[in-house]
C-alpha cells in the first residue's frame, strides 16, 4: 500500500544483497493478496456510494 518506509539494518554485508532484494519487493510491489483485498474494498465503497446516490430517487 501507499506510505513512506524508512528502515536501517546490521548485519553481515552478503545479506545485504538479499535486503536490498526484499526491500525493493516490499516496496514497489504488492503480493496478490493485498492486491485482491485492495480491488474488494475499493468495488464495496463504489458499490456503497452509487447505493448513496441512488437512495434518495426510489420511491
Amino acid at each position: 500500500m501507499t506510505g513512506w518506509r524508512l528502515a536501517w539494518t546490521l548485519g553481515p554485508v552478503s545479506a545485504s544483497v538479499h535486503l536490498e532484494n526484499l526491500a525493493q519487493c516490499m516496496l514497489f510491489g504488492s503480493p496478490t493478496c493485498i492486491q485482491d483485498a485492495a480491488a474488494v474494498t475499493l468495488d464495496e465503497a463504489v458499490t456503497q456510494r452509487c447505493v448513496s446516490f441512488r437512495t434518495p430517487f426510489c420511491r
